[in-house]
């Protein structure tokens, strides 16, 4: 049996979407970068292919994640059938080489801890684990959740539909809020800490009747946002959460979180997927106090080119 390695075409999609349904089934949660397919940044797209039957056994995916410094963020995926070194070597091999010539500083990639095999060729190619981000589910239909058992402090919480609506400076506000709390977030340690952003502003799937905001009078302290994963989705995906440091402690982050879970009952949602990082301590303890659990671990390698 002879593979070779090839572009990835439009026509590979009904062999490439189970292999990519099949590694991520475990994975909920977490976004595959085939759907960034077709998108600008993608730079690399690969197929392994069985030459005698044109079948499509694995990919091979290589997104530019930052530009400033340059990193690059590698998703490889094979059949379940073909899990073999010498195959994930050659697709590996394939996409990487050239990079050191385009300036790029670092690779990262992300791996289930029961990928074995492939976090141990990864490892043996260079890459250093970072971190671990846990993948919690809170089970909004689990009749022994109880939120209502949280001391609430004293601060009020509006929502960014709300702001936008009678606070015209809430722009304003909200990137300040970023810029204070940007650096508080853990970072990956190889890498140099990046100027904050305020993309998590403007997600498409942004809930802005569930993006709550906690204030101490006019200004802003902390927020919590939800997002959904579809239109027809029962399920929801909280994102990030942040407090002003002299706020913390206090039950502020709490506070957000079971906003959110209200919103998600009271409008028929299932659960919210969330994850946080391993080293997150603080975080880790709000959701377990709330309710999620953990139904998976996926590690995190980035190497230095």
């Amino acid at each position: 049996m002879t593979f070779i390695v090839r572009k990835l075409s439009k026509d590979d999609g009904e062999m490439v979407y189970p292999i990519r349904q099949e590694a991520y089934r475990q994975n909920k949660g977490a976004s595959s970068l085939i759907d960034k397919i077709d998108k600008d940044r993608m730079k690399v797209q690969l197929a392994l292919v069985n030459r005698g039957s044109n079948m499509v056994i694995g990919y091979s995916l290589l997104w530019e994640q930052v530009t400033s410094p340059l990193i690059h963020r590698l998703e490889i995926q094979l059949h379940p059938d073909y899990k073999i070194v010498e195959l994930l070597n050659m697709l590996y091999q394939s996409t990487t080489q050239g990079l050191s010539e385009i300036d790029s500083k670092a690779i990262q990639t992300r791996l289930l801890e029961s990928q074995t095999y492939e976090l141990e060729y990864f490892i043996k190619q260079g890459f250093l684990e970072d971190h671990r981000m846990e993948k919690v589910y809170l089970d909004l239909q689990d009749k022994s959740l109880n939120i209502h058992e949280h001391a609430q402090p004293n601060i009020s919480i509006t929502t960014l539909a709300k702001e936008k609506r009678v606070d015209g400076h809430y722009n304003e506000k909200l990137k300040e809020l970023n810029e204070r709390t940007w650096f508080d977030f853990p970072r990956e340690a190889l890498l140099p800490p990046m100027p904050p952003n305020d993309n998590w502003l403007h997600y498409e799937n942004n809930i802005e009747e569930a993006f709550f905001i906690a204030k101490d009078g006019n200004q802003f302290i902390g927020y919590s946002h939800l997002c959904t994963f579809s239109d027809t989705s029962k399920k929801l995906l909280q994102g990030n959460t942040a407090v002003l440091g002299e706020f913390r402690g206090k039950g502020v982050a709490t506070a957000l979180k079971i906003e959110g879970i209200q919103y998600a009952q009271a409008n028929g949602y299932e659960g919210i997927f969330t994850s946080h990082r391993n080293t997150n301590i603080p975080m880790n303890t709000v959701n377990e106090k709330l309710g999620w659990k953990r139904y998976v671990s996926e590690v995190r390698l980035q190497k230095l080119l």
